[in-house]
């Protein structure tokens, strides 16, 4: 999966959705620097991403970044109030 993200993600660079899949990939390997990277540049194209917030507040808690975890998690619910996986992944 990573090396086809890659390869979508260098024809369609401003695709938001691949910079999001190149970031799952990345999760799924646990290489949660990447994967943060990944999601940044999917919200630089697309801040209204409630699940690129989500796993990206998900990435930051796993390396124990809390405070950005928090903000970013918050983001997400504030896009979509009823998303149940970014309320349940603050708490």
């Amino acid at each position: 999966m990573l090396d086809w993200c890659r390869k979508w993600t260098k024809s369609e660079p401003q695709d938001a959705l691949a910079r999001y899949n190149l970031g799952l990939a990345y999760d799924k390997l646990n290489q949660q620097y990447d994967a943060i990277e990944a999601y940044r540049q999917a919200l630089r194209i697309n801040r209204e991403d409630a699940m690129a917030w989500n796993n990206l507040g998900v990435a930051y808690s796993r390396l124990k970044r809390h405070n950005d975890s928090i903000e970013a998690l918050r983001q997400a619910l504030r896009i979509n109030p009823m998303y149940a996986l970014a309320w349940y992944n603050l708490g």
